[in-house]
């Protein structure tokens, strides 16, 4: 079995922010892919 791969402080604690981040652009990117071209219908009712 292959020995664990120690990480410097460093990258422990750059890692989860950067882990974060992508899925924070992830998101960020269907919602603006993902939005809708009209108004919804709420808005045009109210």
């Amino acid at each position: 079995m292959a020995e664990p791969v120690l990480l410097d402080a460093r990258t422990a604690r750059t890692l989860p922010w950067l882990v974060t981040v992508a899925f924070f652009m992830q998101a960020l990117d269907g919602t603006i892919l993902n939005k809708p071209s009209r108004p919804p219908t709420c808005a045009s009712a109210c």
